[in-house]
Formats: C-alpha cells, structure tokens, sequence
C-alpha cells in the first residue's frame, strides 16, 4: 500500500533539450514554493491573469515548465497559463498569459504555451533534489492555494523580517510630504512588491496607495508604482480595504 501511495504522487518530470544549463542552483520543491507564494500573492491583490479561476478546492493542479530565466505553468483548475523571468531563486515580472486551452491537458498547454517537444527523461532520473542539467525541465504538480480569505489569514499571521528597515525608510523618505501616517501590508519575503496606505494632507494630494520592494543589489527600499484616490476610486478602496485587513504596522510621521 504504501508503494502505491508513493507512485500515485509522483511527479512527471520531463526534459525538453540535452543543451547544458546551469540549473544547480535551485531545486523543484523550491520552484514550486516560490510559484505557490507567487500565486498567492496574486489572490491576495487581486493581480490575477485575465481568465483566472479560484479553485473549488485548496488543491490546485498545474503543470510547469523551468528554463534558465523563465518559468512557465498552465492549469486547468485555473483556467491560464503565465510565463514569468526568474531572477537567481525568486520569480519576477509575469511578462505574459493566455487563456486555457480545454482541448489540451496541462503538459500539453505548457509546452504549447512555452513552444516546446517535450522528451520523457529516464527512470533514474525522476525524483532528484536537484534538476538535471539540461536546458528546460516540465513536471505536474499538485499545489495547495486556498481561498482568497484563506490567504488573507494567513498574511495576518506573518511577521515580516524586513519591517524595521522598511518603518525606518518610510520615517525618513515622507517626512516632509505631507503624510500624517502610513499602514504598511503584511508580506513575505517572496513577494514582490509591499502596499502601503498613506494618509496625506489634501495640500499636498490626499489619500495615497503605494509599492515598494527591497532591491537586493542596493541594499535598499525602492519605490515600485502609487495610486491616487482620484485616479481609480474603485481599484483605491480595494486595496485599502485589503491593506488595513492585514496591516502589521502604522507609522505615524507627526505631520
């Protein structure tokens, strides 16, 4: 029984070339956290691919497909495929999707998806830590996402490492923009932008929603993009909405 249970996990892993690359770095299981977290992140903000579906379930099946630079999945449960850069271990920008193709099965969609043949590997090397050395790899997997508010709990719980800094930062850069106080998002190391709510004077533009992400090169906090209230009202509220439903901190600047 317990053999069957084994092989009824398992994960198809198939390579698409025999051109060495150099995969060493990073392991399957750590693509596959780092995907999760990304897709999470994505339910949280509602910054999902156009067609995106929530799953019925808290189980989610893809496949995916790993190349130096980039990352692929398709899903039907999801109902897309998206491509992503991958930087060193963390997911970057999401550079494309599509719609799912339900005349296609998820290895089939991915490889269409990435324009791929895939080429079944061996026995022997199914189920390594480290992916072998060649220049893309495609394998199914079924992920755990959860429900929008499953994930909005599970942010509330976070403790983010980098919130000293980020406090610090904040207090320095917006001291003399007129801001009475911001409200700064839970997030994860993983993610790749944070949210802030800043309370602005109307002297100087109002109510403000604003990212940021910690660049690791520098060393540094960076802004990422903002959003007047008056720009987009709807859009604005949501994220308030969500900011404050899991904010780990209010930095009052005195203004």
């Amino acid at each position: 029984m317990m053999s069957l249970k084994i092989l009824l996990k398992l994960v198809a892993v198939i390579s698409l070339s025999y051109q060495v690359a150099d995969t060493s770095n990073i392991s399957l299981r750590q693509l596959e956290q780092a995907l999760t977290a990304r897709l999470r992140w994505e339910v949280l903000w509602n910054d999902m691919p156009q067609g995106f579906l929530m799953p019925k379930s808290k189980d989610v099946r893809l496949a995916v497909y790993w190349t130096v630079g980039s990352i692929w999945y398709c899903s039907r449960d999801l109902g897309v495929c998206a491509q992503y850069s991958l930087e060193g271990r963390h997911l970057g920008q999401r550079n494309k999707f599509i719609k799912y193709n339900n005349a296609d099965d998820d290895i089939d969609s991915v490889s269409r998806f990435a324009g791929q043949k895939p080429k079944s590997l061996f026995p022997s090397e199914i189920g390594t830590s480290q992916l072998p050395q060649f220049t893309g790899t495609l394998w199914t997997r079924t992920i755990e996402l959860g429900s929008r508010e499953e994930v909005v709990a599970s942010y509330k719980k976070l403790r983010p490492t980098k919130l000293k800094g980020l406090r610090d930062w904040l207090r320095e850069r917006l001291k003399d923009g007129g801001f009475r106080s911001v409200t700064i998002a839970s997030f994860a190391p993983s993610d790749p932008t944070v949210f802030i709510h800043g309370d602005r004077t109307a002297e100087r533009g109002g109510p403000i929603v604003f990212q940021v992400f910690w660049d690791s090169e520098r060393e540094a906090w960076v802004y990422a993009g903002m959003l007047e209230q008056a720009q987009d009202p709807e859009r604005f509220e949501r994220l308030k909405v969500t900011i404050q439903a899991i904010a780990c901190e209010t930095v009052r600047l005195h203004y």
